[in-house]
């Protein structure tokens, strides 16, 4: 049984209704949790119905700055899955390490969601290691970190590569908006959100059936 935060609920309540979501909360309010369990909500009915796939093929995908972030979210959705005694599944894949242990990784787990850093969620997009065509829900968590890791043209891409299938990714507009007020310091961070938080940015871009 999990108490929602007020800002969780709002957040749930805008992505079961398949909102497109900008959420803005400090670090630690739970944001992983507030995207995570209406996630489950969606995904959970739909497994029975999943055909089979050669390659891994996520019902959503997560897009993270760093190793570290992308192993806590797989560690938070293991133990969401445990208490909720669902079978949906992740991987954490990120740089650093072989792709085609990761390669086999998916193929054996075969996920539903995966926790992805930019550069490695493009190469295996682009080996074909991972399928977007189920994907259903995009996850850009701590945008404005990408972007000062230096992940720009990787966001890029990854906006391209999923507006190629979807229509209703956040407008091209609206990210440059972010691109351009992206923080290269905490008195930035402060300044664009006048409100002292750091490390937030978390863009949820619900995508359509």
């Amino acid at each position: 049984m999990f108490v929602l935060t007020p800002m969780q609920e709002e957040a749930a309540r805008h992505i079961v209704r398949k909102d497109n979501v900008l959420l803005l909360s400090p670090t630690g309010s739970g944001k992983t949790l507030a995207f995570l369990l209406p996630i489950l909500d969606m995904l959970e009915p739909r497994l029975p119905q999943l055909p089979p796939m050669s390659e891994a093929s996520p019902l959503a995908a997560v897009v993270v700055p760093s190793r570290e972030l992308a192993l806590q979210m797989e560690q938070v959705l293991k133990e969401l899955s445990a208490a909720r005694n669902t079978e949906v599944k992740g991987v954490a894949v990120y740089g650093g390490r072989p792709a085609m242990d990761e390669h086999r990784m998916l193929r054996g787990v075969m996920p539903h969601i995966v926790f992805a850093t930019p550069g490695r969620l493009l190469d295996h997009i682009g080996k074909g290691n991972i399928c977007i065509e189920r994907v259903q829900v995009l996850v850009v968590d701590e945008y404005d970190k990408c972007l000062e890791l230096g992940f720009r043209d990787e966001m890029d891409s990854i906006s391209e590569c999923f507006a190629r299938r979807w229509y209703s990714l956040l407008p091209p507009a609206f990210l440059r908006t972010i691109r351009r007020k992206a923080p290269r310091s905490q008195q930035v961070v402060q300044d664009c959100l006048r409100g002292g938080y750091s490390r937030l940015w978390t863009i949820l871009q619900r995508l359509s059936d």
